[in-house]
């Protein structure tokens, strides 16, 4: 599976600057980066495994699974009010 490099661009609402995929690329994945950064120096030589289309669907629900019942739980124990005001915007929670 090739890279997708990181890009920024005017993506975000008002077209503000924002961080974005390019890709993918065909270059292999080092060990000890993503997103084009390093996060390891000391990883091993080498580049990490492919990842599947499936793999990847596997472990955004794997993560969504885990985070969402937690979440959910904070929110409901959040002593946070009905209503939050935000300088002259109010919004109402859900």
């Amino acid at each position: 599976m090739g890279v997708a490099g990181r890009i920024k661009g005017r993506f975000a609402r008002d077209e503000a600057e924002a961080v974005g995929m390019d890709g993918p690329r065909d270059k292999p994945l080092p060990n000890g980066m993503a997103w084009n950064m390093v996060f390891d120096k000391n990883a091993a030589p080498g580049n990490a495994p492919s990842v599947t289309h499936e793999q990847l669907w596997a472990r955004l629900k794997f993560f969504l699974d885990e985070l969402i019942p937690v979440a959910e739980e904070a929110a409901s124990r959040s002593p946070a009010p009905n209503r939050v005001s935000s300088g002259s915007r109010s919004f109402t929670k859900s």
